[in-house]
């Protein structure tokens, strides 16, 4: 949302001195709308996907034990795009951009999501997960991406 967008923005500051204007919440709200209703019909098609999936692999013994690992893994992509996408969008870059970069990254984008998804479950820490999870997204970002696109 907005506020995540606005917190991102605060803590790219910290980490170096960003080539965009601040942006106010007005303009952030506007700028992330569009952008928030892509990644749910992105997220939407894929968990639906996935739902299938599951409901003809619940009926094979056995192979039904995959499926609680393929929902942590698909967890695990959507929350490290939702939060490497905050800094993606602060720099103007498309979502498609953020696409192609965690698939380039995704060994480490898997990591980061799997980290997250796991404080999450974690009772009083899943309090605090999402600003942190917002700068741990703007580290990634700032560290390991921000490089590659100079």
């Amino acid at each position: 949302g907005p506020f995540i967008g606005i917190l991102g923005e605060k803590a790219e500051r910290e980490l170096h001195n960003p080539d965009y204007p601040q942006h106010t919440v007005a303009q952030v709200v506007m700028r992330s709308l569009a952008r928030e209703c892509r990644k749910l019909v992105y997220w939407l098609v894929r968990a639906i996907g996935l739902a299938v999936l599951s409901l003809i692999l619940y009926f094979i013994p056995g192979v039904n034990a995959v499926v609680p690992i393929l929902w942590f893994m698909f967890g695990s992509w959507i929350l490290a795009m939702q939060y490497l996408d905050v800094p993606a969008d602060n720099n103007g870059r498309s979502f498609q951009e953020v696409l192609v970069l965690m698939r380039q990254h995704r060994a480490a984008v898997m990591a980061f999501g799997a980290v997250v998804m796991a404080l999450t479950s974690l009772p009083i820490i899943n309090l605090f997960i999402i600003p942190v999870a917002v700068c741990g997204g703007v580290v990634f970002w700032v560290r390991k991406v921000q490089p590659e696109m100079v």
